[in-house]
């Protein structure tokens, strides 16, 4: 999702092509002497082509940087690449890129191939945990996002207030300060960041538990969270059972 914003932000609402293609390659010694985050063998390309405005060679020696962006302001955070990096890593592959200006940029993210002969025994996972009607505020300047933690979130029986603004949150929780079990607050935010808005919410409501949610969690610590007055940390994309299970942990932690 973010390299493909980004193609289309790179084209600039003009007419062209977003192309994506996927090939399985035998990396030689040499290719991954050149590649660093690459070992020889077998890797699945995933390869992302824009026909877009392309980037400098100053810009592309930056681009990975966290917080680096060359968008309007509104318009991104400058985080997106440094979180596909960080997935790419994550699953110890690789993310490359070539640009030119006027011309487009591509991106190539290499994943490993696991190659085995044993049977992989189909995982016993216990039942996603359910609410019980607790009131949920959810947080994300991203309306998509916020719709959907809402939705899943009441597919889990909850009651789920979405909200894409913290000073709407803020506002929320001013009016009802005994009305949210829980508040779920997504890091980065134009009108302020989750870490803000935590602190304003505690000021209201010392016992209200938060959640962080964040792409980029690279420089957030368990122990620094806590600092932080959060309860725990769910790293984007979130599913429906880290979801659910980080949810309950909290509410259940709370109430005993």
């Amino acid at each position: 999702m973010n390299l493909g914003t980004n193609a289309w932000h790179a084209m600039n609402g003009q007419p062209g092509t977003l192309k994506v293609e996927m090939a399985v390659l035998d990396l030689t010694d040499d290719f991954a002497e050149t590649h660093p985050d690459l070992q020889p063998g077998r890797y699945v390309r995933l390869a992302l082509s824009d026909t877009g405005c392309g980037m400098a060679p100053a810009t592309v020696a930056r681009i990975f940087d966290p917080f680096f962006t060359t968008k309007a302001v509104g318009q991104g955070t400058g985080l997106g690449l440094a979180v596909v990096q960080g997935i790419m890593k994550s699953h110890d592959g690789g993310i490359f890129v070539y640009s030119q200006l006027g011309e487009g940029t591509t991106f190539h993210l290499y994943f490993p191939v696991v190659e085995t002969t044993e049977f992989l025994k189909e995982m016993e996972l216990q039942p996603i945990p359910l609410g019980h009607g607790q009131q949920i505020l959810f947080v994300d300047d991203e309306a998509i996002l916020a719709a959907l933690g809402k939705k899943v979130l009441e597919k889990l029986g909850y009651h789920v207030t979405a909200k894409t603004s913290a000073l709407e949150a803020l506002v929320a929780v001013r009016e009802q300060p005994d009305f949210f079990q829980l508040v779920i607050t997504d890091l980065t935010m134009p009108d302020g960041d989750g870490v803000k808005l935590c602190s304003e919410l505690r000021k209201i409501q010392p016992s209200l538990p938060v959640i962080l949610t964040t792409g980029y969690s690279g420089v957030m610590t368990p122990e620094k969270i806590r600092s932080l007055g959060f309860r725990e940390l769910l790293n984007k994309p979130t599913t429906a059972r880290t979801l659910g299970e980080a949810v309950q942990r909290v509410l259940y932690s709370t109430a005993t």
